[in-house]
């Protein structure tokens, strides 16, 4: 299922068969027989209005569970759980948040493809192409805020390993990253697009800690080599070949190019993820000592990708 959000997309894999042997992957890891599975993410939505969407979930009754809360009494904020147990966060957009700067953003400069009523018929289009970019209308999602990961830890790590995630993003790819503490935990904040006067940035990976006596090897995340990790993310890098170029290099030196056998690429050096336009990666490592401190397929992508979603 593709779901477009702005100048992102999710594909929401809905394979029964693929959902069922993933499910069952993270109650081992978890130990647990239990229909409840702590999942490794939740994935931050951005609406203009919060009205229609509470229309939509009503129609799907029991496949989509959610509640809506008050942040701070003042910001109303819908979380859902969708049927193989997905938690989106869905907020109304704050304009205060927005500044009054006349840079462009992410979203005035790119957009999701969609088929106009009037290509419905060309021979070009066919069902896949459909199913993939969707009929024009008018979204209820405006973009994706934030995805945030929750990392297992020692609770007397006192945020270290989320210095470390930091320093992992800045010294590969130049990103901006800060580490904070929202009076629950550390929290590592990885920011995309542009960043406005007060530091926020449009986009944000994010990854809090969860600490534990004894922290799992892994936590709510598969890393199986027929299966994949059950989900990627895909990231944008740069504004030119040039940038992602670099960003190839920065991981190709560092070891940590990555093959997925479910996919049809197979980048391991420079000149291969030019032709690609893409490369992965997996491990998230300490760069001082190469220690994995996180597992989450990335799909690093140059802007001149042809699914980049913007004007090349």
């Amino acid at each position: 299922v593709f779901i477009n959000c702005g100048a992102s997309q999710l594909h929401l894999n809905d394979d029964s068969n693929y959902c069922q042997q993933m499910q069952r992957l993270l109650r081992n890891l978890q130990g647990t027989n239990s229909k409840s599975i702590h999942l490794a993410y939740e994935i931050g939505l951005r609406y203009n209005n919060l009205s229609l969407l509470k229309e939509e979930l009503a129609k799907v009754g029991s496949l989509i569970s959610y509640t809506t809360i008050n942040e701070g009494g003042y910001r109303e904020t819908i979380r859902i759980t969708d049927a193989l147990g997905r938690m989106f966060v869905a907020r109304e957009r704050n304009n205060a948040e927005t500044g009054d700067s006349d840079d462009p953003t992410i979203s005035s400069l790119c957009q999701q493809k969609v088929i106009h009523n009037s290509e419905i018929d060309m021979p070009q289009i066919g069902p896949n192409t459909l199913t993939q970019y969707g009929t024009a209308c008018q979204p209820l999602c405006q973009g994706i805020d934030y995805i945030e990961f929750f990392v297992p830890v020692r609770k007397d790590d006192d945020g270290r390993t989320m210095e470390k995630i930091a320093k992992f993003y800045d010294f590969f790819f130049d990103a901006p990253t800060t580490v904070a503490n929202d009076g629950t935990s550390h929290i590592a904040i990885i920011g995309f697009g542009k960043i406005d006067e007060n530091g926020r940035a449009e986009q944000s990976l994010l990854f809090r800690e969860r600490p534990f006596d004894n922290p799992p090897a892994s936590w709510g995340v598969v890393n199986d080599d027929k299966l994949g990790t059950g989900h990627h993310i895909a990231i944008y890098v740069g504004a030119s070949d040039d940038d992602f170029e670099v960003a190839a290099a920065n991981c190709m030196d560092g070891g940590i190019l990555w093959v997925n056998s479910l996919f049809e690429d197979c980048v391991l050096d420079v000149n291969s993820a030019m032709i690609e336009k893409q490369f992965r990666f997996k491990d998230i490592i300490d760069i001082e000592n190469g220690d994995v401190l996180y597992v989450l397929e990335h799909e690093i992508r140059s802007v001149n990708h042809n699914l980049f979603p913007g004007t090349k």
